[in-house]
């Protein structure tokens, strides 16, 4: 009985907070490509990136914002045309939170950047799997395409770099297109 309580409590707090949008200016959705040499305790490695992303963007913040993220990175040679099937090639993946802040310069364009910490999940290696901690930066320049303060796409190159502390010591650095649909409430 009390896990039905329980399971039934979760979903009505779920379904009552969706509704509540006075507290987001806006949300976006969207991900980026790139170029990612991966480094760490090892020979540096180059890598093509991919992102998925999501924005979250509180009333209470002004031009302050947070991003939340996945990222994958796997060796270039991986996507290249290869006669041998049964090669390891290395790739790492990391989970991010940042804070970002936008600064206009300018008509329709603007300067991201933006501060965090990430997880990354170091498979440099065959023989490795490590779960790091570290930080995360990003620069980007960013184009709105949004029209009256309307839906629509954001478009932006940018680069971001992260670092890890513990185990392995491994991290990125990746320059990137990004697009985004934002959504406002």
């Amino acid at each position: 009985m009390k896990t039905k309580i329980k399971i039934l409590s979760f979903f009505i707090f779920i379904f009552a907070s969706i509704n509540i949008k006075a507290q987001f200016n806006s949300i976006g959705i969207g991900g980026n490509l790139g170029i990612s040499p991966m480094v760490g305790n090892f020979p540096a490695q180059t890598g093509l990136s991919g992102t998925l992303l999501l924005d979250v963007e509180p009333d209470f913040l002004g031009d302050l914002y947070f991003r939340f993220s996945y990222s994958y990175i796997k060796k270039l040679e991986y996507f290249l045309p290869d006669e041998g099937g049964s090669k390891y090639y290395p790739f790492e993946k990391t989970i991010a939170g940042r804070i970002l802040m936008k600064q206009n310069i300018g008509g329709s364009f603007f300067i991201e950047e933006g501060l965090g910490v990430l997880v990354l999940n170091d498979r440099t290696f065959s023989d490795i799997n490590e779960w790091n901690l570290g930080v995360v930066f990003n620069l980007q320049l960013c184009t709105d395409l949004i029209e009256n303060k309307e839906d629509g796409f954001i478009l932006g190159i940018g680069s971001e770099f992260g670092a890890t502390f513990t185990n392995t010591n491994a991290g990125y650095y990746s320059v990137f297109f990004q697009a985004k649909y934002t959504f406002n409430l």
